[in-house]
């Protein structure tokens, strides 16, 4: 263990000797964790100014309602007023005063459309606002002090990773991340769809360990409305990775919980009404062999219980694959054998414009199930490759029961800086860095770090 002061950052971490590795896989000689001394967007400070821009914003709102108001009262004076001019005038000014009338109940109707609008963003924001003061509640009952926020990775034959995130060189490199934990549904690229809205909500009860907040969607009168992201600058290779918690067997109905769009075909993730295992299916016309519907999965996801879920697409090879806890569940491709047999992406998916998206169909008890379930969601990680950084509860890669994806800032074939996740790793936890380049390779062994207390 070290623990030393280089430019103004604290830096605590651990050396391990290089393990041997085979040729071609990433190697790790040194992780180290520091404080580079931004506020995380979970910490009060960041909260706080959120909910200031917030109360900005409805300020704001306010001031529009009442202008609306405002118009709209003297809108209903002057149609009062050309009503009863016109009506004691002639032919002339009773056709004039019915031209105006038209017109003003054309300005009355416009009005009163921006008036709802207007007050539906007042109470969103409302919303929002209370979700904000929520979470700062929960950050200050954290401990005030400051930790170390990044992990440091140095060594050779990471490769590269391209910064995929559309708002440009930032936060992350990624394509998308959202933990929740500042309280908002919305953010880290990811955008909630305009569809029943209120069946989406910021959760706090039974999160999982080390989580504040997570996504809850639940069926009121809709089955429809995700959390998505639109694509762009797509390069043939998707990595998708989220928590997920349903509820019992007994009380979940079915739906789809991830699905992937295109041009040329569309995937999806689906679970529930009676079974708890991952079925799934592509709806790709050009296929060939034709895609048929996964109906199983050796594993299932547990009553209650959280669950990683990973999802990698490639066009070239095509395949889709995908995991549960680590372990792949199944796969399809052209270049497969047996049942695996089957081409699910076309040569080109055609999938920018579109969407990716969580959360996306919960049906109702019309289907004969029970719509008291939900789909629940933390942790959402989405990449245009499979270079990742990952911290491990075990020594090797293969025998870690739990990994946390970091979130990668900066990456050169011989050092990534990422933010640190601590996901459900415990304070003062060992845990084990393993960098997965652009063709999957691993290092086997991992480094280990301790998590800052």
């Amino acid at each position: 263990m070290f623990s030393r002061v280089l430019a103004g950052a604290l830096i605590v971490g651990v050396f391990a000797a290089m393990p041997a590795v085979s040729a071609g896989q990433p190697v790790v000689t040194q992780a180290a964790l520091q404080a580079d001394g931004t506020p995380s967007a979970d910490s009060p400070a960041a909260i706080r100014a959120k909910i200031a821009a917030l109360e900005a914003q409805l300020d704001a709102q306010l001031v529009l309602i009442d202008d609306l108001q405002s118009r709209l009262h003297t809108n209903e004076r002057s149609q009062e007023a050309v009503a009863h001019s016109g009506g004691s005038g002639n032919k002339q000014q009773a056709k004039l005063a019915q031209q105006k009338l038209r017109a003003l109940s054309d300005e009355e109707d416009a009005l009163k459309a921006a008036l709802k609008g207007a007050r539906e963003d007042a109470r969103r924001l409302r919303h929002e606002i209370d979700d904000a003061e929520k979470a700062l509640r929960i950050a200050l009952r954290r401990p005030s002090v400051a930790a170390p926020n990044q992990l440091v990775l140095t060594g050779a034959m990471f490769g590269q990773h391209a910064n995929h995130n559309p708002a440009g060189p930032g936060s992350f490199l990624n394509v998308a991340w959202q933990n929740f934990e500042a309280g908002q549904l919305s953010g880290g690229n990811l955008t909630l769809e305009d569809i029943s809205t209120y069946q989406w909500t910021i959760d706090h009860t039974r999160p999982r360990g080390g989580s504040l907040s997570h996504a809850k969607k639940v069926f009121i009168d809709n089955r429809l409305g995700e959390l998505n992201l639109t694509q762009s600058n797509t390069t043939g290779t998707w990595f998708a990775s989220f928590w997920f918690r349903t509820q019992s067997l007994a009380r979940q109905q079915s739906g789809k919980f991830f699905r992937i769009w295109g041009d040329n075909a569309n995937v999806y993730l689906s679970t529930g009404a009676g079974d708890l295992e991952i079925r799934g299916f592509s709806e790709c016309e050009s296929c060939s062999p034709a895609p048929f519907t996964v109906y199983t999965s050796p594993d299932t996801f547990a009553d209650g219980g959280w669950h990683r879920v990973d999802v990698q697409i490639t066009e070239a090879p095509d395949r889709v694959a995908v995991s549960l806890d680590g372990k792949l569940q199944w796969q399809r491709s052209s270049t497969l054998a047996g049942a695996e047999l089957e081409q699910w992406i076309p040569s080109s998916l055609g999938a920018d414009g579109h969407t990716i998206g969580i959360g996306g169909m919960l049906d109702g008890p019309d289907l004969g199930f029970p719509a008291n379930g939900s789909y629940e969601f933390d942790d959402v990680f989405v990449d245009y490759t499979v270079a990742r950084v990952e911290l491990g509860n075990a020594s090797t890669w293969d025998a870690s029961t739990v990994r946390e994806i970091q979130v990668a800032q900066q990456w050169s074939d011989g050092q990534i800086v990422a933010r640190l996740n601590r996901g459900a790793f415990a304070p003062g936890q060992t845990v084990y860095a393993y960098v997965v380049d652009a063709n999957g390779a691993v290092n086997p062994l991992g480094l280990p770090v301790t998590m800052p207390r």
